[in-house]
């Protein structure tokens, strides 16, 4: 049997609410948000291999985003879909392949440079038509 004393104990606590308090704020602060269509038809052609890819590609990289996840943004036909967030900035990428995320991220994120060959345009996206 293991016994703390109670400063040992006090110190774990505090240890472990600072460890949280830090994940919390990296989590809410991120600089970039990756949203993966995952309605049906993006679960169908593959969105969940894009979310696990683009998980581990983040990850390894050690970019400051975070990766969620949402319903279908209604573009059946080229799913599977994501959309990238800066700020208030977003672009939206589709028929994406897990083969590709690791481009994508270093193009788009790392070099700051549109990964034109699979960006999409939205209604509430400036851009125009599909590029």
């Amino acid at each position: 049997m293991v016994v703390m004393k109670l400063e040992e104990l006090r110190a774990l606590r505090d240890k472990a609410a600072a460890q949280f308090e830090q994940k919390t704020t990296r989590a809410t602060e991120a600089e970039w948000k990756i949203v993966v269509s995952m309605g049906t038809s993006g679960i169908l052609y593959g969105a969940r291999e894009v979310l696990k890819q683009l998980l581990k590609e983040v990850e390894a990289r050690g970019l400051n985003a975070v990766v969620t996840q949402s319903g279908s943004f209604g573009l059946d036909n080229i799913e599977p879909m994501c959309a990238i967030y800066h700020g208030k900035d977003k672009v939206v990428y589709g028929t994406l392949k897990p083969e590709m995320i690791g481009e994508l991220l270093d193009s788009h994120i790392v070099r700051g440079t549109v990964l034109a060959s699979h960006r999409v345009t939205v209604p509430d996206d400036p851009a125009g038509a599909r590029t």
